[in-house]
């Protein structure tokens, strides 16, 4: 069933054409926002998604077609993503805050961990350093896997904006990571 029918029928009434959104969307919706938030916000994800959906379910008699429904998810699914970020900086910032004032607890972990931990560390600083248009690009494309063509309608622009925005994107990423 198309995405038009569903909706026409959870309009009229019908809960199980919302369950069966939700049922398409979900796995979606949770993968692009854990990718967008990065391992330190991944548990967030499922949160977010259900916001979404909260917000679809009362929105939905509203919605004109214009863009396609898993276009308006995943906009709002960033949007979110956003939001969510900007708290989870204030918490780290507080929190960093807090550890320089006391000794970290327990012993260090094996050297390899503390490897990979500070790499994945600095690949996420790296990612939120980026303009939210830039890591948006590179979410979608990179841990979503979408054509550029699908990138360029969730953002409202074209095909070759993505592009451009994508290859500036990795090469801020290799400046700040070298």
């Amino acid at each position: 069933m198309s995405d038009q029918e569903l909706v026409e029928r959870h309009v009229a009434g019908d809960a199980d054409a919302f369950e069966a959104i939700v049922r398409k969307y979900w796995s979606e919706v949770v993968s692009l926002a854990a990718r967008w938030l990065g391992p330190e916000g991944a548990e967030g994800a499922e949160d977010i998604a259900t916001d979404v959906f909260v917000v679809l379910h009362r929105e939905l008699p509203q919605w004109r077609g214009q863009a396609s429904l898993r276009t308006w998810l995943y906009r709002a699914t960033l949007n979110k993503c956003g939001n969510r970020l900007q708290e989870m900086r204030r918490k780290r910032h507080l929190s960093e805050r807090l550890a320089r004032q006391s000794p970290p607890p327990g012993e260090p972990p094996p050297e390899a961990a503390i490897q990979h931990r500070e790499q994945s560390r600095r690949l996420q600083r790296a990612l939120e350093s980026l303009p939210e248009q830039n890591r948006t690009v590179i979410v979608l494309f990179h841990y979503q896997n979408l054509p550029f063509k699908q990138i360029a309608e969730l953002l409202g622009t074209s095909v070759s904006t993505v592009k451009r925005t994508l290859l500036k994107s990795f090469e801020i990423l290799k400046r700040n990571l070298i």
